[in-house]
């Protein structure tokens, strides 16, 4: 039986039988698929796709760039965002109605901006963290060695009768998520559950049944 010829553009351009692709290649497929349907039916639809670079949109722009010139043919056009709305904290102020940080609009300026921190990351943890001191980092900090403290706590109490109470305490912290005021509001309701079961822990005869 001779062997099928495949290649890795099958995922683009096969036409019958299955391909191989992964989930965010599947997107990017399916709007392939959606303009060979309507030119089967007669008609002439196109296809225009942006956002800005790495959108956490299953990174769908980083499926696209290398696919362009696959896009042509199927009318799509892809145009990566040239503006950001970001509110960076060393360049925004709070707002006094919302106590949140108001977004601006940036140019694409702002991309070449971001590479310096980056190149930068070698200072980080270091006196010379121009970061480091900010709000958001000192908490991160605290959180860290406040996880270590109760974590201490915990282990030397472990037993099997309290083992599923201090795996619950170990993955608190991974109910915090997002940066900013997103990463604060979780940050309440995490502190707010750790301290219940922490109070569970160093009481547990509070907590059994009567």
């Amino acid at each position: 039986m001779a062997l099928r010829q495949v290649s890795l553009d099958d995922k683009y351009e096969g036409r019958d039988g299955k391909v191989y692709i992964t989930g965010t290649q599947s997107l990017v497929r399916a709007v392939m698929m959606q303009h060979l349907r309507d030119e089967a039916d007669g008609l002439k639809t196109g296809c225009f796709i942006s956002g800005y670079r790495g959108s956490p949109m299953h990174n769908l722009d980083k499926e696209l760039w290398p696919g362009k010139r696959f896009l042509p043919q199927f009318d799509i056009h892809f145009l990566p965002a040239i503006i950001e709305d970001l509110a960076p904290p060393i360049l925004t102020k709070l707002n006094p109605e919302t106590g949140l940080r108001d977004k601006r609009t940036y140019g694409p300026w702002i991309f070449g901006a971001m590479r310096l921190p980056a190149r930068l990351k070698w200072l980080r943890a270091t006196p010379f963290d121009f970061c480091g001191w900010s709000g958001e980092r000192r908490m991160e900090r605290k959180l860290a060695a406040d996880y270590i403290k109760h974590m201490t706590e915990v282990a030397q109490g472990l037993s099997h009768d309290n083992h599923a109470l201090a795996v619950k305490l170990a993955g608190v912290p991974e109910r915090i998520r997002g940066c900013g005021h997103v990463k604060e509001r979780h940050l309440l309701q995490a502190e707010a559950d750790r301290n219940a079961l922490l109070d569970t822990w160093r009481r547990p005869s509070a907590a059994a049944p009567a």
